[in-house]
């Protein structure tokens, strides 16, 4: 499972045209990994193998946007996780409220606004 969420969101930041998938299946991949890490094992194993970097990296549109704000939400829900993304990589706090804040500017994006509060309001 882990690997499978990691290969969707590696293939979504690859700059390569030949392999840019269709907008709505990177929104697809992102709610697949959301769902996913409602599990602690798979959260767990997600920050461990630098998952919350893809995730930081996606392509930010429309249809990323309210997808990032419920995993990020997703991640800093389950106590010990985002400790954890901390402490295995330093600059990711500082990447991380940045991310949540620039959510804060979608004009059309009501959840990934609500979800980037949620994230913000659990880990601060």
């Amino acid at each position: 499972g882990v690997d499978v969420a990691l290969s969707l969101l590696r293939i979504h930041n690859d700059d390569r045209t030949d392999l840019a998938p269709d907008p709505a299946i990177m929104a697809d991949s992102l709610q697949m990994v959301n769902s996913l890490l409602a599990h602690r094992k798979f959260a767990t194993m997600f920050v461990e193998r630098r998952g919350m970097q893809l995730l930081l990296q996606m392509p930010r549109n429309n249809w990323t946007y309210g997808g990032i704000a419920r995993c990020m939400f997703s991640l800093a829900s389950i106590s010990g996780v985002i400790e954890a993304c901390f402490a295995s990589a330093p600059e990711a706090a500082q990447k991380l409220v940045t991310s949540a804040l620039a959510l804060f500017q979608c004009a059309t994006q009501d959840t990934a606004r609500k979800h980037a509060a949620l994230f913000l309001g659990m880990t601060l």
